[in-house]
């Protein structure tokens, strides 16, 4: 076994735009076999399986329909540039494309919009404390603790007192 120096390093282009500096023989661990690379981070030559590595064949397919899209902006179409952009990523990735949204109202099943989401400031806040209150302080419980606690004053006064009698 004699030692053999590595001839290049995975090269795969990383999420902050480095190339990865890895030096495996044969596959990187994070960006499986090692192939040639341009100084961008792209694949010279393609596997001899005819297929590219998956995450570097991912980002190109990716990159594509964004070109595509470009050129399409000058279009009129009834849809949307952004929903175009989706349908576009939608089928270079493989995935089904994303069902058409309907505005309220419409019939039939599909994508409603969404409310904008804003909040009433000055609708009453549900909390522990407000909810415990709700139960506590509500006129019937005050009225049961009322009565309660004057009978246990009643039956306290009735034991202290109860054989003071006065035959003036």
């Amino acid at each position: 076994g004699e030692f053999k120096p590595v001839k290049w390093s995975c090269r795969a282009l990383l999420p902050s735009g480095k190339l990865c500096p890895r030096k495996d023989r044969s596959k990187c661990p994070f960006h499986g076999k090692i192939i040639a690379r341009d100084e961008y981070g792209r694949p010279a030559v393609e596997d001899a399986d005819g297929g590219e590595s998956s995450s570097s064949s991912a980002s190109r397919e990716i990159v594509a329909p964004s070109q595509a899209s470009s050129s399409s902006v000058g279009e009129s179409s009834s849809k949307p540039l952004w929903e175009q952009i989706e349908g576009e990523v939608a089928t270079a990735l493989g995935l089904p494309e994303p069902p058409a949204k309907r505005k309220k109202g419409g019939k039939g099943k599909g994508v409603s919009t969404k409310s904008p989401g804003l909040v009433n400031l000055k609708a009453a806040k549900n909390t522990t404390h407000a909810r415990l209150a709700k139960k506590v302080l509500n006129k019937s419980a005050l009225q049961r603790v009322g009565d309660t606690l004057d009978a246990i004053t009643g039956k306290r006064g009735d034991d202290k007192f109860g054989n003071q009698w006065n035959y003036i």
